[in-house]
């Protein structure tokens, strides 16, 4: 089930903890702290989807955007605790979330961002709809 990697830029280990424990039941995931890596292991990696916590420390979150945007054609989820919603959105990112983001609605956006069939990632929906529960 874990065939498609994601990138996950968040450096508040416990949301990167609390993240990244919920995006791996669907996802293989790269956890990076800050921006150093990234663009490296995208280079070498086939990346289905960037998580990203554009406020970083480094103020280095919105240039990474930019390059990501610039240079290949992955799609990039943002979050931030501040709501830059328009800001994001005007920097081509695909997705926008205002944290505290639940970790169930981040994984929810990861996969349709994907293009995944949701009923597929989820077990317990895929046998209630197989069940005709749903």
């Amino acid at each position: 089930m874990h065939n498609k990697t994601i990138i996950l830029v968040e450096n508040n280990l416990p949301m990167q903890n609390l993240y990244q424990r919920e995006l791996s039941r669907n996802f293989h995931v790269l956890v990076f702290s800050d921006v150093p890596g990234v663009l490296e292991a995208m280079e070498v990696l086939p990346i289905s989807a960037v998580v990203l916590e554009v406020e970083l420390p480094s103020g280095k979150g919105w240039s990474l955007l930019e390059t990501i945007k610039q240079t290949t054609n992955v799609p990039v989820i943002l979050f931030s605790t501040l709501d830059v919603r328009k800001k994001a959105l005007h920097a081509r990112a695909d997705a926008f979330l205002l944290k505290p983001v639940p970790p169930t609605a981040l994984n929810d956006t990861v996969v349709q961002i994907c293009g995944l069939n949701p009923i597929s990632y989820y077990p317990k929906l895929k046998k209630e709809m197989k069940n005709g529960k749903r």
